[in-house]
């Protein structure tokens, strides 16, 4: 699982060398059927997101995919040091917050073959109302269906999502269920 150079991605502690290898063996079918894709990232910077760009950094550099890879964060600087990027990948980092007025998607043209929402707005970026951040969440992914519908191509559209969209769990829950409706959230679509 080493690239070209004969080394794997540095770590930054956030995704060991040896996973990314493990992961570029085990999924090396899956990465080369997205040769020559451009894919968005909203969400990278999480911890799905981490590893799932750093693994499609890695594969790219060891496998020539010629990917073209676009993340949107909220803090670029943050975004290079979690993603361990380096000179040269694939990568362009867009700052912005899909659920803000000043929508980062508006100047990203039209020919992305994949999207993956994995963004959900953390407490500390939304402020520290529960209501506050489930409204970002859903204005986020509002906006990215809507980008994503004017696509020139329809992309594959990937959209996961924690138990964050429920809301803090109650303690006489044992488990949250598909239909659980929070009832103190103001928007009853949880």
């Amino acid at each position: 699982g080493y690239g070209p150079n004969g080394t794997l991605r540095p770590a930054l502690g956030l995704v060991p060398e040896e996973d990314l290898a493990e992961i570029l063996d085990s999924a090396r079918p899956s990465f080369g059927n997205l040769a020559f894709s451009k894919i968005l990232i909203c969400g990278a910077t999480g911890f799905v997101g981490t590893w799932l760009t750093s693994s499609l950094l890695q594969a790219n550099e060891e496998m020539n995919l010629d990917l073209q890879i676009v993340v949107i964060s909220r803090d670029a600087d943050s975004a290079n040091e979690r993603l361990a990027s380096r000179p040269g990948d694939p990568l362009t980092i867009v700052t912005g917050d899909l659920a803000s007025e000043k929508n980062p998607l508006a100047n990203l043209g039209r020919e992305f073959t994949d999207i993956l929402h994995l963004a959900t707005p953390t407490v500390e970026a939304t402020g520290s109302l529960e209501e506050k951040r489930y409204a970002s969440t859903i204005k986020g992914s509002q906006n990215l269906i809507e980008y994503a519908s004017h696509m020139l191509a329809p992309p594959v559209l990937v959209h996961t999502s924690s138990g964050g969209v429920y809301g803090k769990q109650p303690l006489s829950l044992e488990r949250i269920g598909e239909g659980w409706v929070n009832k103190n959230l103001e928007n009853e679509i949880s």
